[in-house]
């Protein structure tokens, strides 16, 4: 009887592990020139900002829809995560999945390698797809 509620409990376990989505998030370094706001939206328009000084990073969490305000204007992107492997993603041990963009002063996103942890002069090779131009322009009013 305990032999069979311990397999029991096993593959519970196993199921429950399995059956988890883990998170997507962005680790977007701003390169600028300038500080930016990044604005991400989930699946559901829900709507998170972060603010990023010239030079600096953050986490962005639920990155379908992101927009970045900064002193060039307003960019718009689709930003879905491109994939769950290759060389652009960071899996943190029973944590999110993590991909690393850059935005630059033109308003280009390079997606880098899951080594880069600064900003990086000498973009990668971009998968298809990359890098990102902005789908939505708006110039900031003066």
């Amino acid at each position: 009887m305990n032999k069979k509620i311990t397999s029991f409990s096993l593959i519970v376990i196993i199921l429950l592990f399995a059956s988890c989505n883990r998170e997507f998030i962005l680790d977007v370094f701003n390169n600028t020139g300038g500080d930016i706001t990044v604005i991400s939206s989930d699946r559901a328009l829900v709507e998170t900002r972060y603010f990023i000084i010239s030079g600096g990073h953050t986490r962005v969490k639920n990155p379908y829809w992101l927009i970045v305000d900064g002193a060039r204007g307003r960019w718009s992107y689709y930003a879905a995560p491109i994939s769950a492997k290759g060389d652009y993603v960071v899996s943190e041990r029973l944590g999110p999945l993590i991909e690393k963009f850059q935005i630059e002063a033109n308003g280009f996103v390079y997606i880098l390698s899951r080594e880069s942890n600064a900003i990086v002069n000498e973009l990668p090779n971009q998968p298809l797809g990359y890098p990102l131009m902005p789908q939505k322009i708006e110039p900031k009013n003066h």
